[in-house]
């Protein structure tokens, strides 16, 4: 009895499977020829196998099927990935031998639904190929699964977390996923359709409220219009005293300090009935040595309104009438009073929620709306269970 005959006895022998060999290059090597090959491949002694890897990558064999096999993705399959392909595989399909046919296509009365995976893979199919418009198909073939934004274009749920408005029961939870696509952004689905997921619509409630709580749960836009008035110009009335301490320090820093010559030259072509951005920029009024913004002298008139406002709602509340005009340590009062009021107002302004209105915002948080956009996550989640690999080639 020659030697390969013996070696191929005494492997039969340790495995419930009875293997063939064929010799190339100088090495006997187990030959694939069935399905059954490939199901007990476990049981192969791992001397015997020619190769313990392989790139996914520069192959003849399929990329793609190599990078599903691949699910640690380090860009190798090795042995143990391989086996539990096989094994994937050959629990969902009525005859392994499914797995060498030629072709890129697969038939659904292969798929053994008796079992739980094979059931759900003929499920699956079936919605890729109503989607694609063939709800008729017997089979279905890689190109038909290929491009996941055709595949579940019209799919309600697709498995992957993601919810678009497309998906919500009505109109209420269509807009509430509209509202926090508008405020954080959203994710696209496997429909490449913008949506929300569980982590994104927690985030949207949670800012809703924290959001009310800075306000006491009172209208977060019921600000006193004072304070409107006074974020307009806080930042030019704080330069003008800033020129005004410096010419005070040095009045010859009164000529470098002044651009209105420049800023003349550059517009004196332009159509005046419209004051340009250039006459906003330039200070609010020509500094003093006393440190005092008088409202009786020469104002920037691009700032005419908001000087007015200041005035009225401002000064005359706090100061009289201001005929003395505001003082620099005046200011620093008025600056004290809103301290507060603007610390709220800069943290609101973290919020991307501060999008909308008061009104709606009540009403997200009363609707209990959230709870039910995430049972239809929850819902689409469920539909997750990983793809099979596609066809092994020989």
């Amino acid at each position: 009895m020659n030697q390969r005959l013996k070696r191929s006895l005494q492997i039969t022998r340790s495995s419930s499977h009875s293997w063939r060999f064929f010799r190339a290059g100088g090495v006997d090597q187990v030959e694939i020829r069935s399905g059954q090959d490939l199901v007990h491949l476990d049981e192969l002694d791992g001397k015997l196998w020619v190769a313990l890897s392989c790139p996914t990558l520069g192959l003849e064999c399929a990329e793609e099927t190599l990078t599903l096999i691949d699910t640690d993705h380090d860009g190798m399959v090795r042995v143990p990935e391989l086996l539990t392909a096989i094994a994937w595989s050959a629990k969902r399909l009525k005859d392994p031998d499914s797995l060498l046919e030629d072709g890129d296509s697969l038939k659904l009365d292969q798929i053994d639904t008796s079992t739980e995976g094979g059931l759900a893979l003929v499920n699956a199919a079936r919605e890729i190929l109503r989607n694609l418009g063939k709800p008729d198909a017997n089979s279905i073939s890689l190109k038909e699964t290929a491009n996941s934004s055709n595949v579940f274009a019209k799919a309600r749920f697709n498995g992957d977390g993601v919810l678009p408005p497309s998906a919500a029961e009505n109109p209420e939870e269509a807009t509430a996923i509209r509202d926090i696509i508008a405020c954080l952004g959203g994710k696209r689905d496997r429909s490449t359709e913008l949506g929300v997921t569980k982590e994104s619509i927690n985030t949207f409630f949670s800012q809703l409220e924290e959001y009310l709580d800075l306000s006491g749960g009172h209208d977060p836009e019921a600000v006193p219009a004072g304070f409107h008035a006074y974020r307009s110009i806080r930042d030019k009335l704080d330069d003008y005293f800033s020129r005004c301490s410096l010419v005070a320090f040095d009045p010859s820093a009164a000529g470098p300090l002044d651009e209105r010559n420049e800023t003349f030259a550059q517009i004196a072509n332009q159509n005046l009935s419209t004051l340009p951005e250039a006459v906003r920029a330039m200070p609010l009024a020509h500094p003093r040595t006393d440190l005092v913004f008088r409202l009786d002298h020469s104002i920037n008139p691009a700032w005419k309104e908001e000087v007015a406002d200041f005035v009225s709602l401002i000064v005359e509340p706090l100061l009289g009438t201001g005929e003395e005009g505001v003082s620099i340590d005046q200011w620093e009062e008025i600056k004290k009073r809103f301290s507060s009021k603007e610390d709220q107002e800069n943290k609101r302004e973290q919020f991307a929620v501060r999008k909308l209105s008061a009104d709606r915002i009540h009403n997200l948080l009363q609707s209990g709306v959230q709870a039910k956009l995430l049972e239809l996550v929850k819902e689409d989640e469920e539909l997750s269970e990983k793809p099979p690999p596609r066809r092994l080639r020989r």
